[in-house]
């Protein structure tokens, strides 16, 4: 009959180089979507739960009850990230296919790596930017 081919756990499938950029683009583009969608649903609650404040007229702040700053500039910089920065009052789609290109072209430079240290890097460059970007956008409500 026909030979039976055991495989290990050490035997891997060999990726080409495309395939490898493919897959960490593939991988950070969804990684990214998912990001900013979760971020645009408590982008969402924040502003309604500010609505419902100032239509209740009570004596504090909705700082006090909804979202602190801070996380709503976190969570802008998560979501539309320098497309926010750029352009404010840009729609969500415009700047997810531009943001999810970018993280796309990253991931798929941090694909032709080692499988851990590609997440490493994508991680600390995510993670790096988005704070760079949360805080461009808090100053740049004091600053023009």
């Amino acid at each position: 009959m026909g030979e039976v081919q055991v495989r290990t756990r050490r035997s891997r499938i060999k990726l080409s180089d495309r395939q490898r950029f493919l897959v960490g683009a593939l991988l950070a583009t969804a990684f990214f979507l998912i990001e900013a969608g979760v971020a645009e649903i408590y982008l969402a609650r924040d502003a309604q739960c500010q609505a419902m404040i100032d239509n209740l007229r009570i004596g504090f702040s909705s700082q006090d009850v909804c979202t602190p700053e801070w996380v709503v500039f976190m969570l802008g910089a998560l979501s539309r990230g320098g497309v926010g920065l750029l352009w404010p009052d840009a729609p969500s789609v415009f700047a997810w296919l531009s943001m999810g290109g970018f993280y796309a072209v990253l991931g798929g430079g941090c694909g032709q790596m080692s499988p851990l240290w590609g997440i490493l890097i994508y991680l600390a460059v995510h993670i790096m930017l988005v704070a760079i970007l949360a805080g461009l956008v808090y100053v740049s409500q004091f600053v023009g």
